[in-house]
């Protein structure tokens, strides 16, 4: 109020006077357009059509860097791990990019996330690992070879490896 030149006005004048006003106007500006949007972007059976799922995933870019980390966990992995087994299912190191983030993981989104990565500013990044690791927060890489190992050695024994049909179904 003082910004705008008023002087000396009360709160309950303001909260008598101008409080419907403000209120009606938000609700013009803000909530009606939203609930609007959500009444037609709804089909009948209460869920959103797939052409505004395709419009929300539109926001959702994978950048370079995040196509690095992928690649550095894949190459990292050969060398880090001493079994064939291990080294065979490098294979299902997938990733999904969300909107700020990045989950690695193995075989299974829900199951075998590996860590979440997010990009930080200056190259500082964080990699969000399960117990007993946690946050690492570092700019460089290498930093995660220890989690990243016992990790994904984690991931690989309560999953399991590609076994012979998965694998000649997977080729085929």
């Amino acid at each position: 109020m003082q910004k705008a030149g008023l002087k000396n006005v009360r709160k309950g004048t303001i909260e008598r006077y101008y409080g419907p006003v403000i209120k009606s106007a938000f609700e013009e500006a803000l909530v009606l357009p939203v609930v609007q949007r959500l009444r037609t972007d709804a089909t009948p059976e209460g869920k959103f059509n797939s052409v505004n799922l395709h419009q929300i995933g539109q926001r959702i870019v994978t950048t370079e860097r995040e196509l690095a980390i992928v690649n550095y966990v894949r190459r990292r992995l050969a060398f880090l791990v001493s079994d064939d087994a291990l080294f065979n299912a490098i294979d299902r190191v997938e990733y999904k990019d969300y909107v700020g983030k990045l989950a690695i993981y193995y075989d299974k989104e829900s199951t075998g996330r590996m860590f979440d990565y997010i990009g930080g500013a200056d190259g500082i990044d964080k990699y969000i690992f399960p117990a007993p690791y946690g946050e690492i927060i570092t700019s460089n890489i290498t930093d995660i070879d220890e989690p990243l190992k016992a990790t994904f050695t984690a991931r690989v024994r309560d999953i399991g490896p590609l076994q012979m049909i998965g694998r000649l179904a997977q080729i085929a």
